[in-house]
């Protein structure tokens, strides 16, 4: 099968390759993201425009839908690694969790990214509504099941978007959509040419090399990691910066009061 990239990776015995420092650096990128979740990062702090959002679609929330999204990250690259100390892991395996960790930070951008408090609201609804049919339909094909409650949802569409019609609202979003929008955010995140469309054909990409249509070398490898790496800390950027106190702004004031009045 032919080889993706052809980076030399041996060195003489005793020798640090450039390969091997690398690597040593995207080992700690990983650690610090895994290691978030046992601290107060994911805080959203009662100042911020998140905790707003967040009592807007109470008691849906939204950010428990971008934490979520970023540990789903952060446990693909750590499985990713614990995979790549297995000897002779070959790539499909690998390609799989950096694909799917680099979706997952992907759906985390898309619903942080938005100024707009509205915009923000409707991908919030639309990934709610999203992740209750598919549940649903797995609760009906493994237990015959009749699917969950929509009154939260419900609920919060007439509150703040009774003039959006409902299919509308509940129209799924592609992932080929938000890995996409999400790839512009992080070009310009990173000041990085180019870095939207190296993103998005990579998520295809590596598609290919998960089912083991072509095999990918080390080198290859540590860029893939690399840049879903970027993707996440994108993410997590975003996400400090709505949960944060210093994200208040002057427009969550009419939120809250219509809040209060409810």
């Amino acid at each position: 099968m032919p080889v993706a990239s052809h980076g030399a990776e041996a060195g003489k015995t005793g020798e640090v390759t450039s390969l091997e420092f690398s690597f040593a650096v995207l080992v700690d990128r990983v650690d610090f993201l895994s290691g978030l979740g046992a601290t107060e990062f994911f805080h959203v702090d009662d100042r911020s425009t998140l905790f707003v959002d967040d009592a807007a679609l109470d008691p849906l929330g939204a950010s428990a839908l971008s934490i979520a999204q970023i540990g789903a990250a952060a446990a693909h690259l750590e499985a990713l690694m614990r995979s790549r100390e297995s000897a002779g892991a070959s790539s499909a395996p690998a390609f799989v969790l950096l694909r799917a960790a680099l979706e997952s930070a992907s759906w985390a951008i898309w619903l942080l990214e938005p100024d707009d408090r509205d915009e923000r609201m409707r991908r919030a609804l639309r990934r709610h509504w999203s992740d209750s049919r598919e549940s649903d339909a797995l609760s009906r094909a493994l237990t015959g099941g009749t699917g969950g409650d929509d009154a939260h949802w419900a609920r919060a569409h007439r509150r703040w978007f009774a003039g959006v019609p409902v299919e509308a609202a509940q129209a799924p979003a592609p992932a080929s959509g938000v890995v996409a929008a999400a790839a512009a955010v992080v070009e310009d995140f990173t000041e990085t040419a180019g870095a939207a469309a190296v993103i998005t054909s990579s998520w295809n990409g590596f598609g290919s090399v998960a089912i083991a249509r072509f095999e990918a070398d080390g080198e290859m490898f540590a860029g893939s990691l690399s840049m879903v790496l970027d993707v996440a800390e994108t993410a997590l950027s975003l996400f400090h910066g709505r949960a944060s106190a210093a994200s208040a702004r002057p427009d969550d004031a009419p939120t809250l009061a219509h809040l209060r009045g409810r």
